[in-house]
């Protein structure tokens, strides 16, 4: 039996709560954190909302992606289906829409049903096929497919060839290194090791002939 659908408030506090605890932040310091970038609130605010417990407005949500230069996707980061108004929706739908990679022209013809339908339909789909040949984390893989252009399974399958991993799992085994470091620090090497491993694995799409040496 498939679980209950979640609300997005308690979505976001799970994502909020793991992103935390990646960079290794107590909940005192990310207030503090969060007070510098505009958003006023205190730990026990914040030990809310990484427990559903309270809503998480769109203003809060955008402070939240700039205090921890992160996108806002990773806040509605999972699987299953959350309740937004009087649906049910799949998380991978929400993160589409949040991409603005939802939208289809060809929808447009069709009544708000029968497109929520149609949307609900292919994302299914897709992640089917996609739970099926990248079991793995591919974050970052699928970030850089959509930047060069080229299909998911030419990034993940060199990044194979390169690392027996996926992008994503070797920018983060990497990253572990610098766990100690401050926030700031952390971010920055974070994005050091991100670029440095995309160059080397634009390198190898070229060599594979897998890329236009015009796509950048």
């Amino acid at each position: 039996m498939a679980p209950p659908p979640r609300t997005p408030r308690a979505v976001i506090g799970g994502n909020l709560r793991r992103i935390r605890e990646e960079l290794g932040m107590t909940q005192h310091e990310t207030a503090r954190h969060l007070a510098l970038c505009g958003l006023m609130w205190s730990r026990q605010k914040l030990s809310a909302a990484e427990q559903g417990l309270r809503p998480i407005e769109i203003e809060d949500l955008i402070l939240l992606a700039i205090a921890f230069n992160t996108p806002l996707t990773e806040f509605l980061k999972g699987a299953g289906h959350v309740e937004v108004g009087a649906v049910s929706l799949e998380l991978r739908l929400i993160q589409q829409v949040l991409r603005g990679e939802h939208f289809r022209s060809e929808l447009s013809t069709l009544g708000p049903t029968e497109r929520l339908r149609e949307l609900t339909r292919a994302i299914n789909l897709k992640g089917k096929i996609d739970s099926a040949l990248h079991p793995e984390a591919v974050e970052a893989d699928f970030d850089l497919a959509r930047k060069l252009g080229v299909p998911l399974e030419a990034v993940t399958s060199t990044a194979y060839s390169i690392w027996d991993r996926t992008l994503t799992e070797e920018r983060d085994a990497q990253a572990v290194a610098f766990s100690d470091l401050p926030i700031r620090q952390r971010q920055a090497q974070r994005g050091h090791v991100t670029r440095a491993l995309t160059q080397q694995l634009e390198s190898e799409l070229r060599r594979r002939s897998l890329l236009d040496d015009g796509k950048e």
